[in-house]
């Protein structure tokens, strides 16, 4: 693996880890992906077989429900970027994410902050 320290800035590492080597994913879940003859009886379709792409062609919505569906999901966007920069102008800058609050407070560093487990 190359060093990931370019020009002075240092870079993360990816790396592709196999699914068995993650903790707590399920027998099912890893044999959907890696055997999925043996767990063909629970999904109609083998993973990374682009199969959405022909079905989302053959789905037939009326135009006015498209319609809908999208002003529902512009309605939910503009929402949540209200919401994003009322939250930020309540500790002077552009976003904030909002939490319950009793008083204001800014972070610049939110893994610095002290905290308590219970």
């Amino acid at each position: 693996m190359s060093d990931p320290l370019v020009a002075g800035v240092l870079l993360m590492r990816a790396e592709c880890l196999p699914i068995s080597s993650i903790p707590h994913v399920s027998r099912l879940y890893q044999d959907y992906l890696n055997n999925f003859e043996r767990v063909s009886s629970f999904y109609p379709r083998p993973p990374f077989s682009n199969f959405y792409a022909p079905e989302a062609k053959s789905l037939k919505y009326p135009s006015e429900r498209r319609q809908r569906v999208f002003l529902a999901i512009d309605e939910l966007d503009a929402r949540m970027d209200l919401l994003a920069r009322h939250a930020g102008s309540l500790i002077g800058v552009k976003y904030g994410e909002p939490f319950l609050q009793k008083e204001l407070l800014e972070v610049d560093d939110v893994v610095a902050l002290p905290v308590r487990s219970i």
